[in-house]
């Protein structure tokens, strides 16, 4: 485990990215468009990012989609949180 640990930290990623890119491959896998796979990564970057600040939990969540509300539009955060949404099938 601690190699695992030192290997991420030497390559930058961390656990959340390695799930975003899972995701991703399974989507590729399940032979979702490369289009769908670009918004989905595009979206869920940011996400990841601060999955990587805050750690996961109902809070975190919250927060995170308050900060959308505090810089996008209803309907933007909508798509945000529908994309989050989908990462949990």
């Amino acid at each position: 485990m601690a190699s695992l640990a030192n290997n991420l930290k030497a390559k930058k990623e961390t656990l959340w990215n390695l799930y975003l890119e899972d995701f991703l491959l399974s989507g590729r896998v399940e032979g979702k468009k490369s289009s769908t796979l670009k918004w989905y990564k595009e979206y869920l970057t940011p996400f990841v990012k601060f999955l990587d600040q805050e750690g996961l939990n109902q809070a975190t969540l919250r927060k995170y989609v308050n900060s959308l509300f505090e810089r996008l539009k209803v309907d933007t955060v909508q798509l945000y949180v529908e994309i989050i949404d989908s990462k949990k099938r």
